[in-house]
């Protein structure tokens, strides 16, 4: 623009110079507003600024009425999950009541059965204890009577009933042990003991009923098991008897009951460990599962099991329960139709002057497993057996 033109501004609101130097010339330029930008600027700028502020109220506007709804949303939905909290408080409330209740008649009814579970056991106790005693005399008359001439039939007769007497007994005898047991009035006694007195006791008595089934029973027992042992002889041999008339009952005519002692000590030479008795047999078997149910009371495989091989159920769960009080466990691995194994560990104590069995008894000290057969002279731990000859019947 230059002074004589229309649009100049003698006095602009905005004005610049510079030069540049192009192509070897110096060119001068001056920048400013014209008298229509002026006049453009001063009609227009009331009105943006008037637009902006519309604007800028509107959006400030907007943004508290969504604030103000978002608040209000907020609010309500406080108000609901306020309302199920205290709903649900309520509730807990109502049911924390009703369990207090329940805690309370079942501690109630946990006593009544303690005290009813205590009654039968003393009563079956004193039962057993006062039935026990008549039956004795019953069994000493009857094996008196054995003893008199009688005539085939009637020596018939006297069997069957001494057999009846003799099972009415045993069945007298579980009850009283069981009673004893659920009641805690069996204490564990630690007495030495020789372990050929624990095999003796536990096995002689079950010779006769071996021989008459015609059954092998073999006992085996490591040589350099200790001689001597300290527990409470008595529970372990009942263990033991349990047991091995569970395996004769079930083993049919001309099969093997085998009978394995061993002592492991806790630490190689210590004077502590845990004495494992398995008895295994060759009888029927149990399903796989049924194994845990045979060791509760007065249970069999089934009602035709107790037809067919008799017994009540009772002895697999006096020797848990004998186990569980001298700390020891026993478990059972069974193949239907070809047998089972049962398996005690007990703790026992060794005493420091205890020799190994091998040094007790005459024979080979290499030989690695004494096995002995038992007829009709009950011979126990007789003869030692050179490895790899099999055990004699």
């Amino acid at each position: 623009l230059t002074p004589d033109s229309e649009d100049y501004d003698a006095s602009p609101a905005f004005q610049t110079a510079y030069s540049m130097e192009f192509y070897g010339r110096e060119w001068q330029f001056r920048v400013q507003t014209t008298s229509r930008f002026d006049l453009y600027n001063n009609r227009s700028q009331p009105n943006m600024i008037l637009a902006g502020g519309l604007v800028i109220d509107a959006l400030i506007m907007l943004v508290f009425l969504m604030l103000a709804r978002g608040k209000s949303r907020a609010e309500q939905e406080v108000r609901e999950r306020t309302a199920e909290l205290s709903a649900s408080l309520q509730k807990i409330q109502s049911r924390e009541a009703e369990l207090s209740k329940l805690n309370v008649e079942l501690e109630q009814k946990r006593r009544d059965a303690e005290v009813a579970a205590r009654a039968k056991a003393e009563f079956l106790a004193n039962m057993s204890h006062e039935i026990r005693t008549p039956m004795n005399a019953v069994m000493g008359m009857l094996v008196l009577l054995k003893e008199v001439r009688l005539n085939s039939y009637s020596g018939q007769l006297v069997r069957k009933a001494y057999s009846a007497a003799e099972n009415l007994l045993q069945l007298l005898n579980d009850i009283l042990d069981l009673s004893r047991l659920d009641s805690s009035n069996v204490e564990v006694e630690a007495n030495e003991f020789e372990l050929e007195a624990l095999v003796q006791r536990s096995i002689e008595m079950l010779g006769l009923v071996a021989e008459e089934k015609r059954i092998r029973l073999q006992v085996g027992i490591p040589p350099d098991t200790p001689s001597m042992l300290s527990g409470d002889l008595l529970r372990i041999s009942q263990i033991v008897i349990n047991l091995i008339g569970n395996g004769l009952k079930f083993t049919e005519q001309d099969k093997l009951v085998s009978v394995n002692f061993s002592v492991l000590r806790d630490d190689g030479e210590g004077q502590s460990g845990q004495l494992r008795i398995a008895v295994e047999d060759s009888g029927i078997g149990i399903p796989a599962d049924k194994l845990e149910q045979i060791f509760e009371s007065f249970r069999q495989l089934d009602g035709s099991t107790s037809r067919r091989f008799g017994g009540t159920g009772l002895g697999l769960a006096i020797s848990k329960k004998l186990c569980d009080l001298m700390g020891g466990t026993i478990e059972v691995a069974s193949t239907e139709g070809k047998g089972s194994c049962f398996t005690v560990s007990l703790p026992i104590a060794i005493p420091a002057d205890s020799l190994p069995l091998a040094s007790e008894l005459p024979g080979a000290p290499e030989s690695p497993l004494i096995c002995c057969g038992l007829n009709h002279n009950l011979g126990v731990l007789e003869q030692y057996r050179q490895p790899g000859r099999p055990a004699s019947d």
